[in-house]
């Protein structure tokens, strides 16, 4: 992901909750704290089912799944949570610290 400053940008609610990772590293934050967790992550990648990438932390406090859920870019197959417009073809599982948080994503470049 770095090679092309691409990385995954992610939302999810109760609580409210967003993340960015890049190839190396997940920043977490619940909108409720006022800091924001970094992860440095280790990454495997699945192509064989489509997309999925998991991801866990090296002090394995994190640890997830982004996976890919609309092939051909059909709105009503997104990943969709009401928390905005953007269109969000992948679904994330992430749990931090023992907690499991539920959302979705896509990927945005620096």
């Amino acid at each position: 992901m770095d090679s092309s400053n691409l990385y995954f940008i992610g939302e999810g609610d109760e609580p409210y909750w967003q993340f960015k990772i890049n190839s190396s590293k997940l920043l977490f934050k619940k909108i409720d704290s006022l800091r924001e967790e970094s992860f440095e992550c280790e990454f495997y990648y699945d192509k064989q089912s489509g997309f999925n990438l998991m991801f866990k932390s090296l002090d394995n406090k994190a640890f997830g799944l982004i996976r890919r859920v609309d092939y051909k870019l059909e709105s009503d197959k997104s990943c969709s949570l009401g928390l905005s417009d953007n269109y969000l073809v992948y679904e994330t599982f992430i749990t931090i610290n023992g907690k499991m948080y539920e959302g979705c994503a896509s990927i945005d470049k620096n």
